[in-house]
């Protein structure tokens, strides 16, 4: 996960001042997913909710999750409390709303939470994932669905894990996320996955 610098200790600000706003960043004891504020637009507060995961990382999601993985209620993007952040917006998706968006390619959608004491989670679309088990693109290269098994059974390894198998396959290409979903980035000859089994490196999968 790329990390945003933040400042550490309780009570320690910084003001940044321009001609026309101020933006006060408080220190945290966790990092945040890391804000890319220089690109993008649209701060996605409208009616439409499309819980459609699109573009890198899926930034280009505009859905109406408030709510992150765990539960806990997503805090405002405009406000500074209970935890302060330099998001800026008006930008990919950021609004005047407390919707889950990703604006700092991180793994996926995320915000901050109303809990003081946990500063920002990962969030899914409402209605959780899509699983689209269509087998499209050349040699199931767009596969998106959600098998997590293997043709003989084996369970998938996570594709942010370097356990048990090492490899070099790159989150957020061609399907590669923070999942253990059966991918094809490499152009085998189906879509396939790293196994959880120490023995067995990788094996063939078929959609659910």
């Amino acid at each position: 996960m790329a990390a945003m610098p933040m400042l550490a200790g309780v009570g320690l600000m910084m003001v940044c001042c321009s001609s026309s706003s101020a933006i006060m960043m408080m220190g945290g004891e966790e990092e945040d997913p890391d804000p890319d504020l220089g690109s993008g637009s649209g701060s996605g507060s409208g009616d439409s909710c499309v819980e459609t995961l699109s573009g890198e990382k899926d930034e280009g999601y505009r859905g109406c999750q408030t709510n992150t993985r765990s539960g806990k209620t997503c805090q405002n993007w405009n406000i500074q409390t209970p935890h302060g952040h330099q998001v800026e917006v008006g930008k990919k998706g950021v609004g005047d709303h407390n919707y889950c968006r990703n604006p700092g390619g991180d793994d996926t959608i995320w915000c901050y939470t109303t809990d003081p004491d946990k500063r920002w989670e990962y969030c899914d679309p409402v209605g959780g994932r899509v699983c689209d088990e269509t087998m499209s693109g050349e040699k199931g290269v767009d596969y998106r669905g959600c098998q997590t098994k293997t043709t003989s059974g084996k369970t998938c390894q996570n594709w942010s894990m370097q356990s048990p198998h090492g490899h070099s396959q790159k989150l957020g290409e061609r399907g590669i996320r923070n999942h253990n979903y059966c991918r094809n980035p490499d152009g085998e000859d189906k879509i396939w996955c790293y196994t959880t089994d120490p023995d067995k490196r990788w094996e063939y999968c078929d959609p659910l």
